[in-house]
């Protein structure tokens, strides 16, 4: 099934169940700043987070990463799925535009994503406004920040064995010599708030800003997410 209206299109939000203690603000934030949002799949091991009435709760059991979100994206029947991940805490608002969904179709992209472009990091062509293409050999093609995929292109890239650092360091050359069209919106509004378990100088100021003050801010051990 090809959604053609982006409200229609299942968000895929992928965790583990080590990482519980971020679910709640993830939600509570992306609740507070997204609008024109299609369903939301949460994808956990087995647990089941508090706001599950809210969602469609998804379980992968357990296994590596790249394992965990194939189980979840085969649960998913649309040929689009929007992805993001647990500690992808937004503070500022975002709306699902059709615009997107329309310039995802008119380019015939596979996968667009929505952050603050990396341009010390990744090679960039600019297409138009703050819409950006990347470069044939750019690193970062398979990369896991917000954004709308092709799911079958998605799942031509996800191995079962590769955790989420193996998935865009190796994953990225997979694609150096396929005419890939990846696409990247230079858009400000959440930021990435944990590295290996450990919350971030950005999570804390998104915590101190929201006035959250039930965050749990200890190390969460063997993440592999």
């Amino acid at each position: 099934m090809r959604p053609d209206r982006i409200s229609k299109i299942p968000i895929l939000i992928h965790t583990m169940d080590n990482y519980a203690p971020y679910w709640n603000t993830w939600f509570k934030l992306f609740k507070k700043y997204t609008s024109n949002t299609g369903p939301i799949y949460f994808l956990t091991e087995r647990r089941s987070p508090d706001f599950k009435d809210d969602v469609f709760h998804i379980k992968s059991g357990e296994g590596e990463w790249g394992y965990r979100l194939r189980k979840g994206l085969e649960q998913i029947n649309s040929d689009l799925v929007f992805y993001m991940q647990e500690d992808n805490w937004a503070y500022a608002p975002f709306e699902f535009k059709q615009g997107y969904l329309d310039k995802f179709n008119e380019l015939q992209m596979q996968s667009l994503r929505f952050h603050a472009c990396a341009f010390d990091s990744i090679h960039y062509e600019k297409v138009e406004g703050n819409l950006y293409k990347y470069s044939q050999r750019s690193p970062y093609l398979m990369g896991h920040h917000m954004g709308l995929w092709d799911k079958e292109f998605f799942l031509s890239n996800v191995l079962d064995h590769e955790t989420p650092w193996m998935s865009e360091i190796q994953g990225t050359p997979r694609w150096f010599n396929i005419n890939h069209r990846i696409y990247q919106y230079d858009i400000h509004w959440y930021w990435s708030v944990a590295r290996r378990g450990i919350i971030q100088p950005e999570g804390l100021k998104i915590l101190n800003d929201e006035n959250i003050t039930d965050f749990d801010t200890t190390p969460i051990k063997q993440a592999s997410i």
